[in-house]
């Protein structure tokens, strides 16, 4: 499980990254959060050769997805990375879908506050990335009236919307504009 780097007769060891993908296809819209998170998994972990933990969570059969994105599949995910992490590791959870102000929607339609959020992630001994794209995600941490979970320790979260904003198709593509340039950002380093 360990990588090693050679850098001019030294070994460095790199940490292990943990990836909790989740779609969530909205009841009735032209976007698929599906594909979005199909396409970032891809990216992600399938082509990554660096050792790590990929979960794929989507409602649909077939490769290397592990099973619905419902709560309880979100949350046993990321248990489990915190199991075996360590100080040099990090979690990258990508959320495509459905949400409103402080919180997401499971596929049951289930509500997951940036608080429950915060808390399933808290005691992750390595960094934590949050990367969301769903209506008015800046809301998990824009420092408005209710507490911001993801404003209270060092996380890094990556927002697709602002308040009042909501996911939109790019044109011409199959992805949501913040995943297609989110995409484009990590293939072309630009």
């Amino acid at each position: 499980g360990l990588n090693w780097v050679e850098d001019h007769g030294r070994y460095l060891r790199g940490g292990i990254g943990y990836y909790v993908v989740i779609g969530v296809d909205y009841p009735s819209d032209d976007l698929s959060p599906r594909e979005d998170a199909k396409a970032v998994y891809k990216h992600l972990f399938d082509e990554n050769q660096l050792a790590g933990m990929g979960r794929l969570l989507i409602s649909e059969e077939g490769k290397n997805v592990w099973g619905p994105p419902t709560r309880v599949e979100i949350m046993d995910a990321i248990e489990e990375a915190k199991k075996s992490a360590t100080t040099r590791d990090y979690l990258v959870i990508y959320f495509s879908g459905n949400s409103a102000v402080n919180m997401l929607k499971d596929s049951n339609g289930e509500e997951i506050t940036d608080s429950e959020l915060e808390g399933w992630v808290r005691g992750f001994p390595g960094s934590v990335t949050l990367i969301l794209d769903g209506h008015e995600s800046q809301s998990f941490v824009d420092g408005g009236v209710l507490a911001q979970a993801f404003e209270k320790y060092d996380y890094t979260v990556l927002g697709g919307t602002l308040k009042n904003q909501e996911s939109r198709l790019a044109q011409g593509k199959a992805l949501s504009w913040f995943t297609y340039n989110l995409l484009a950002g990590i293939l072309t380093r630009e």
